[in-house]
């Protein structure tokens, strides 16, 4: 077999390996969406207790100078101390709103700090409970990473000025939004530069949240109304 005829047989099994098949991987696309709480008829059954010995105008972030976006927790000089009975409504779920804050159960701060160590911050609290309870540990819980991540040229939603010029995104129940992903990186959960009431989270949150059962959170797909 001339050098010109081996040639041609082996391109040909190069090019046509045989019992072998070329598979397209197809990557993921990220999901995003906005945390809602669940509507309730009956309001949770907790108090603070003492909101004077924290501060006058109840518990609130820190505001870090020269970032305004950075948010934590105060240095209180006690622990936010709260009351549950269910004398003064329904059973806690594993995520409260509380103002500023999340109220969370211990089960859902270990899966928060299994989904990212750097996206929460968590301030420990003293919790009573009548006589006859079990024992209950609670958290205060903040979204830490605030970004201006909303690609405007992409989604539906109306923006606005605040009175000192920010800009504002008016998130409302037809609003579509989709994020810049190399500002987002590798967040699993964020704040909202242009609305910091809103967090935003990640399939990786929605999928952890799920699977370990936890209750007191829904989520609205951020991309449709």
């Amino acid at each position: 077999m001339s050098q010109r005829t081996l040639a041609m047989v082996e391109n040909e099994y190069l090019e046509k390996p045989k019992g072998r098949k070329i598979v397209s991987v197809k990557t993921k696309s990220r999901k995003f969406y906005i945390l809602l709480r669940p509507a309730r008829a009956n309001p949770a059954g907790w108090k603070l207790m003492n909101s004077d010995a924290l501060m006058s105008a109840g518990l609130r972030p820190l505001i870090n100078a020269p970032d305004s976006l950075n948010r934590s927790f105060c240095e209180y000089p006690v622990l936010p101390r709260f009351y549950v009975s269910r004398r003064l409504g329904r059973k806690l779920a594993d995520f409260q709103k509380n103002g500023y804050f999340w109220i969370i159960s211990d089960r859902a701060r270990q899966v928060l700090l299994s989904i990212s160590e750097t996206d929460f911050s968590f301030l420990a609290t003293e919790v009573e409970v009548d006589p006859d309870q079990e024992p209950l540990t609670l958290w205060l819980c903040d979204v830490l990473p605030v970004l201006d991540a909303v690609d405007e040229s992409r989604s539906e939603v109306s923006v606005g000025r605040s009175t000192s010029g920010k800009r504002i995104h008016y998130v409302g129940g037809l609003s579509k939004l989709f994020f810049d992903e190399a500002i987002v990186n590798g967040h699993h959960a964020f704040r909202l530069e242009t609305n910091p009431d809103f967090v935003i989270v990640d399939d990786v949150f929605r999928e952890a949240f799920k699977r370990a059962g936890l209750k007191g959170l829904s989520f609205r797909c951020a991309s449709k109304p």
